[in-house]
């Protein structure tokens, strides 16, 4: 059995039992591997269980960078996984009580190309927020028609 399918089987053994997360608490999976290959078998398994994971690489956690600093940043990572904010700007009430959107569009030409980028929020807070990027051929419309002179 590889080392993806001997962690798989603990995992179910010890945090799924009944191959079900029946309880209603988050269930988070810190995993230390020392390849990137391992990743992909487990964070799958963990994913269907619905359960959150953050993977740690060996090679990381043997930098020497400070580990305050290190773990400072996986915090923030997991903090975001489960839906909560990491930074919270203190509004004005006259924005946060009404429906406001903030939105974002930036246009960058790459050759022959523009890569168009686009982010709005989707909370009162303005933290969490939906984001697209598009490649433009230069001359089109957003809808991609060419353009009149």
């Amino acid at each position: 059995m590889a080392f993806g399918g001997k962690f798989i089987h603990c995992i179910r053994n010890e945090l799924f039992p009944g191959d079900k997360n029946e309880s209603n608490e988050i269930k988070i999976a810190f995993v230390l591997v020392s390849r990137e290959n391992d990743k992909k078998a487990i964070k799958s398994y963990l994913d269907r269980c619905g359960c959150v994971s953050q993977f740690l690489l060996l090679n990381t956690m043997k930098r020497k960078v400070s580990a305050l600093a290190v773990m400072g940043n996986i915090l923030k990572q997991v903090n975001a996984k489960v839906g909560c904010d990491n930074w919270r700007l203190d509004l004005p009430k006259s924005i946060t009580d009404k429906h406001t959107m903030f939105v974002g569009l930036d246009v960058c030409q790459v050759g022959r190309k523009s890569i168009i980028g686009m982010a709005a929020s989707s909370n009162q807070h303005g933290t969490q927020y939906f984001s697209r990027l598009a490649n433009q051929k230069i001359g089109k419309d957003l809808d991609g028609k060419t353009k009149r002179e």
